[in-house]
């Protein structure tokens, strides 16, 4: 375990030290980083601890791999904002300048997931319409968008500033079918190899997922979307553009949502196929954080590790922060497999409020 913790901790020196070079300049956008061995041996580290270093840094969106290429220092990317209610009547879509929005269309049978998503038979026919956002050429976002032909069958939308398949509900709303209600769910996840393919990141860098479900007045479930997101900081931020929280609560489930997710990759890595998954849900009083892993046996502590225990890595770090934004209110409820660790922000009481 000891030795575990060490291996944890040089990653994180090495990552730390490339963010410097990167964030200070010393390393600038586009240039191709030296080859793995070459920086393994600079550092004095392991090939796969090095690797395990660029991996923080690709999430992280500093650094992209190239296959065939190498590693190379990233453009920070533009904001994309992502407003759920930015349907409702007397809205108007945010546009995202600067960035550029491809379209592809198909038609496939619905799977068990989508049938499950679109309250469908498994095999009913669905249009397909998968946009993916660029800045220059660096992909930013995915997003795949269904339509049961038993809804509308539909014609090719136009595609504009929207990443999101903003183009495909204003279709709807041409022949007739109008959506009255939007239900999101926000998880964090490792992506599939064709996400992963897409969007230029590796199989282990996490990705944000928003489930969107939209019904009509009826409550028929008229469109369903995926969206995937390199998991950075910016990703979390962007779909929280959308709810109703100010900048500094924002801020402070942000700063959550970092840290207890560092914990869960860090144990997640010691079981090969097993994912990590965030979970983050805005409620009327309090927006819960939930973060599980496979790892059941080492459970986050508030006290620092005493001489000679292993470090943040091996105990959870962070906890300090996360029992001090949220008062307390943080916890860990056992899983079949693994652990979940939750944590609730509690919602500033409104103005004039007893």
């Amino acid at each position: 375990m000891a030795k575990a913790g060490r291996m944890a901790n040089r990653y994180q020196h090495v990552a730390d030290d490339l963010r410097r070079l990167i964030t200070t300049g010393a390393l600038a956008v586009g240039e191709r980083l030296p080859a793995e061995q070459e920086l393994a041996s600079r550092y004095k580290v392991s090939t796969p601890t090095l690797r395990n270093a660029l991996e923080v840094l690709q999430s992280e969106g500093l650094v992209e791999k190239r296959h065939g290429s190498g590693n190379f220092i990233r453009r920070p990317g533009q904001r994309i904002t992502y407003a759920s209610d930015r349907h409702e009547a007397g809205r108007s879509p945010i546009p995202n300048v600067a960035v550029s929005v491809s379209l592809e269309t198909a038609l496939v049978k619905a799977d068990a997931r989508l049938s499950l998503l679109l309250a469908v038979r498994a095999g009913s026919p669905l249009a397909e319409y998968a946009f993916v956002s660029h800045q220059g050429t660096a992909p930013r976002s995915l997003a795949r968008v269904y339509v049961p032909h038993a809804v509308a069958r539909l014609g090719v939308p136009d595609v504009n500033e929207s990443p999101w398949g903003d183009s495909v509900r204003q279709l709807l709303s041409g022949v007739g079918v109008r959506v009255m209600a939007t239900a999101e769910r926000v998880t964090a996840r490792f992506p599939t190899a064709w996400e992963a393919h897409t969007l230029h990141i590796s199989t282990r860098a996490p990705v944000l997922a928003v489930e969107r479900t939209s019904t009509d007045a009826g409550d028929r479930v008229v469109e369903a979307a995926l969206l995937v997101l390199p998991l950075a900081r910016n990703a979390l931020e962007e779909v929280m553009g959308g709810w109703d929280v100010d900048s500094d609560m924002r801020e402070d489930v942000l700063l959550v949502v970092g840290e207890l997710s560092a914990n869960a990759v860090t144990h997640a890595r010691k079981f090969p196929g097993r994912q990590w998954r965030l979970a983050v849900v805005p409620n009327p009083e309090v927006i819960r954080v939930e973060v599980s892993d496979a790892d059941a046996e080492r459970h986050p502590e508030l006290s620092p590790p005493s001489d000679g225990e292993q470090g943040d890595a091996e105990r959870g770090r962070g906890l300090e922060l996360a029992d001090t934004l949220t008062g307390g209110a943080w916890g860990v409820a056992e899983r079949v497999v693994g652990k979940t660790v939750w944590a609730q922000i509690k919602r500033p009481a409104p103005l004039g409020a007893p």
